[in-house]
């Protein structure tokens, strides 16, 4: 879906890394979420952290913790709990 606009506007380079960027981001997104649904990591790892976290998103308060690699946005709009 972005490789043609940005490809109409900046070039087929620049395309092919937006989208190889994209998809990069989103395989290390969906291999996050699914190592903290499914692994049970070592309790001070920061796999263990990002799994507590996440937890608390769905078990206990659903209107906070919505980052699942970092924590980073959450901070940022201030729905960062722990």
């Amino acid at each position: 879906i972005a490789f043609f606009p940005v490809w109409m506007a900046a070039g087929f380079a620049i395309a092919s890394a937006t989208s190889c960027g994209l998809m990069l981001g989103y395989f290390w997104y969906i291999s996050i979420h699914h190592i903290l649904h499914h692994w049970h990591p070592g309790h001070r790892g920061y796999f263990y952290t990002l799994k507590r976290r996440h937890a608390l998103h769905h078990h206990v308060d659903e209107n906070v913790n919505f980052g699942v690699t970092t924590v980073f946005w959450d901070r940022v709009f201030g729905t960062a709990r722990l």
